[in-house]
């Protein structure tokens, strides 16, 4: 496993990491990072197939497939993870209302236990933005597709839990996630509250320092890892200071470097 990952496992099995929530494309899960994970006290994951259908998965660009995304959460059940999220994206290029029905049967025979929907964020610069007149029709469809995703989640016993929008979103529809009671996941309420401190490893990471306030708001101080891989592995070194500097840059000077484990 990459370092990064090594690290996170010790952290949480020396406890200072309460929670843990790995996500991955179906493609990069394999038994023995499932078993590190396990070995690490982690009780939720993520498998984030986006769509079932093959060739929608061709045309975005995934190298994963529909089969291999099953075959990823049968070895996470049998790895012994109770708590499984899967993601989805309504409103994809060339999908029907359909077709997002046949990705929601899929995923609904496997009974995940969360069920995250997100909405085509549609790029600045997209054939599909310049395209007033698709884009609207996108925006019924999608629609549409958000619709079943609701009966879907309430047939497999799941309850909404949080929402989000960003910019860009195909009909300003929203992201929704999902879940069966006690399948919650804190950390998604957290950062959309802005209200916990959250460092994040890899390119175009945002690390979020989360520090009270005197009338019991949160001050937000950030630091940004660059976009690009190549960039990031050249200089690890570098974001890894960036998190320093972050920690000892407090509003009120107090220099927090010591409050926290890198």
């Amino acid at each position: 496993m990459p370092h990064a990952a090594e690290h996170s496992c010790e952290c949480g099995r020396n406890g200072r990491s309460r929670r843990i929530f790995p996500r991955g494309r179906p493609d990069s899960i394999t038994a023995a990072k499932l078993e590190a994970a396990r070995e690490a006290g982690v009780t939720r994951i993520s498998i984030n197939p986006q769509t079932m259908n093959n060739d929608t998965l061709e045309l975005i660009g995934r190298r994963h497939t529909a089969e291999e995304t099953e075959r990823a959460f049968f070895l996470a059940r049998t790895a012994g993870f109770c708590n499984i999220n899967m993601d989805v994206i309504a409103g994809l290029p060339g999908e029907s209302p359909e077709d997002f029905a046949e990705t929601l049967n899929r995923i609904t025979g496997l009974r995940p236990d969360a069920l995250t929907v997100h909405t085509l964020s549609v790029k600045r610069a997209a054939d599909l933005k310049r395209d007033a007149r698709a884009a609207m029709l996108r925006h019924d469809v999608t629609g549409k597709m958000l619709s079943l995703s609701r009966i879907a989640a309430r047939e497999m016993g799941m309850i909404p839990f949080y929402m989000y929008r960003q910019k860009n979103m195909l009909g300003n529809h929203e992201n929704v996630s999902y879940c069966r009671p006690g399948c919650e996941s804190p950390y998604n309420i957290h950062i959309m509250e802005e209200d916990q401190t959250i460092f994040a490893f890899g390119a175009g990471g945002v690390s979020k320092l989360s520090v009270p306030g005197p009338n019991a708001e949160h001050n937000i101080l950030r630091s940004f890892n660059v976009k690009s891989v190549e960039d990031y592995l050249a200089r690890s070194g570098e974001m890894a200071e960036r998190k320093l500097r972050l920690l000892s840059a407090s509003p009120d000077g107090r220099d927090l470097t010591g409050a926290f484990s890198l």
